[in-house]
């Protein structure tokens, strides 16, 4: 088991900021994988009530999984090494991304990457959120309740 420094918890969020596309989701969901299963820093139990709380904050999802998850790990200056690892990657590809766009925005590989990538990130979301649910279900009443909400959703 790693110990959870600062620059530990710096890097891992850094390194997964920078290598998960697709959003909020896609990073909470390889910050479960990190920190519960590989590293078991955090329970499931944890990493659900972190995941509950930062959708349910405002602003980003991701960054707000990340303040909760390093406070959780190392207090206040681990929530700021996490947030920071976390900003970072994304601020400076987007800084790239929209000076190169004027550019690239009309060809065809581009195009044809962006879309697989969609088809990725929607598997990714589907393989967390059953084990998340897996997690979070414990008596028949809680599946009963989560699929009156999700029929809900689906119908309004």
């Amino acid at each position: 088991m790693t110990k959870n420094s600062l620059f530990t918890i710096f890097f891992i969020s850094l390194r997964l900021s920078a290598s998960t596309i697709g959003g909020g989701y896609i990073l909470i969901a390889a910050m479960r994988r990190i920190y519960t299963e590989r590293l078991r820093w955090l329970t499931e139990e944890e990493m659900l009530d972190i995941t509950a709380l930062a959708q349910t904050a405002p602003g980003a999802s991701a960054v707000n999984a990340a303040v909760l998850t390093g406070y959780r790990l190392h207090g206040m200056s681990g929530a700021a090494a996490a947030v920071l690892g976390t900003l970072l990657p994304p601020l400076l590809i987007m800084s790239v991304l929209a000076a190169l766009y004027g550019t690239f925005h009309e060809t065809a590989w581009i195009a044809g990457l962006l879309t697989g990538m969609q088809c990725g990130m929607a598997a990714v979301l589907l393989h967390t959120v059953f084990g998340m649910t897996k997690s979070a279900v414990k008596k028949p009443v809680h599946l009963l309740i989560f699929a009156v909400i999700l029929l809900a959703m689906l119908v309004f």
